[in-house]
């Protein structure tokens, strides 16, 4: 659906554009790693699947959304 797939890319977009503001968040972290990888373009259309993979989840099992734990020592770690 067009629609759905608008909502999606207005939401990626909205978390590029807050990712400062809250970077021990899940998404925000994936964005930045996916970002240094493989470029702006394709890190917003890997948000774009994970949200919308994530609401598939919630829909099925019926659950509200749930923020990973992760801190961002473990998840922004690299080695040297």
């Amino acid at each position: 659906n067009r629609y759905v797939k608008w909502a999606l890319i207005e939401a990626a977009n909205a978390i590029v554009l807050n990712h400062r503001r809250k970077p021990d968040r899940h998404v925000s972290q994936l964005y930045l790693r996916l970002k240094k990888q493989k470029g702006h373009a394709k890190a917003v259309g890997a948000l774009v699947r994970h949200l919308a993979e994530s609401i598939w989840h919630m829909l099925k099992k019926q659950e509200t959304y749930r923020e990973r734990n992760l801190t961002t020592k473990t998840a922004c770690s690299t080695k040297v």
